[in-house]
């Protein structure tokens, strides 16, 4: 994940440093709202007229199906997302946009994937930005910004700002960040949004899977449950770690309950290919569906480090065959 990404969504040790790079550079250009006299104190300007009611996210944190979310390459290429969606029977409603935090908001690529019946989900990248600094206020004239035209798209975004913050292969990791900072800085960035009334946004915090991270405790790195919707897992099957959806995911998921109740969405997931990625898929897939806790799973489907993409056909019977289930998959828009 390297400057201005945009790629369609949905191991650990050697496999989480795979998820540290195993996206492909995309060049994106979305204009930038210029900043106004408004500020983060979310006062109107003289004059204007008040913009419609924010779109109400609530009927989407909990809803009464799963998502079903794929990453593919090349952006929000809808070919692609066919493609996939082809092989498997049925359209996802997941959607992953990747934006460094110099880039302005991808307004019509998050219109595009509403239109396809989905959410666009933000993977929104801090790189090289100290966190200090942003909770300090350093950045508060970008954030504004991107905040302003979050809400003038009115449409729904779920936000995984600073995902994987419990490694240390992001500059906002245990590296060069403390507990404390990151929070801090969560917390600033979303009382921004709130202040410019930009709150069609699930904020989803997505640490690594603890698998090989046990060192690093959760609970520090939390922002609070008034902060934070949605409680994202990234974390990859692996050959050579773990196999199975409870190897891969339950210990995380028993120490994030210890902290919160907030719905868990699998944000970013792979297998590597294989005899044994036709069942990873299924135990991947009938697990989320039979969890009350998981409202969904997005599958990162492009090769990069490692080959996850689902490029051979038993693979792709098996996805198409959990998938299927009437629990996966709805049209985001006729949720309200």
């Amino acid at each position: 994940m390297r400057t201005r990404h945009l790629v369609a969504l949905v191991a650990i040790g050697a496999i989480a440093f795979a998820e540290a790079t195993v996206l492909h550079t995309v060049d994106i250009h979305v204009p930038a709202d210029t900043p106004s006299i408004a500020t983060v104190t979310g006062k109107a300007e003289p004059g204007a007229s008040q913009p419609p009611k924010t779109y109400d996210v609530a009927p989407l944190l909990r809803p009464a199906k799963k998502y079903l979310g794929v990453t593919v390459d090349g952006g929000v290429n809808t070919p692609a997302i066919d493609s996939f969606a082809k092989q498997i029977g049925k359209k996802p409603n997941l959607v992953a946009v990747f934006e460094s935090f110099n880039d302005g908001f991808a307004a019509s690529e998050v219109r595009k994937v509403y239109e396809y019946g989905g959410l666009a989900m933000i993977r929104w990248e801090p790189k090289g930005v100290p966190m200090a600094d942003l909770a300090a206020g350093k950045y508060d004239q970008y954030v504004v910004t991107f905040a302003k035209a979050v809400r003038k798209l009115n449409l729904p975004i779920a936000l995984t700002f600073g995902h994987e913050m419990n490694g240390n292969w992001y500059t906002w990791g245990t590296k060069s960040t403390t507990p404390a900072q990151f929070v801090a800085a969560w917390r600033h960035v979303h009382d921004i949004f709130v202040a410019q009334q930009a709150t069609n946004v699930l904020w989803t915090w997505t640490p690594n899977v603890v698998t090989y991270l046990k060192q690093v405790k959760l609970a520090p790195l939390y922002p609070g449950d008034d902060y934070v919707d949605w409680l994202g897992l990234d974390g990859y099957y692996s050959q050579h770690g773990p196999k199975t959806y409870t190897d891969l995911f339950a210990p995380t998921i028993a120490e994030v309950r210890a902290i919160t109740k907030k719905p868990i969405l699998i944000v970013e997931t792979g297998m590597e290919p294989g005899t044994a990625r036709p069942g990873q898929i299924e135990n991947l897939l009938t697990s989320v569906a039979d969890s009350a806790d998981v409202i969904g799973c997005a599958y990162f489907n492009l090769n990069a480090t490692k080959d996850w993409k689902l490029d051979d056909s038993a693979s792709q019977r098996a996805f198409a065959k959990q998938a299927g289930a009437d629990v996966f998959g709805f049209d985001v828009g006729t949720i309200k």
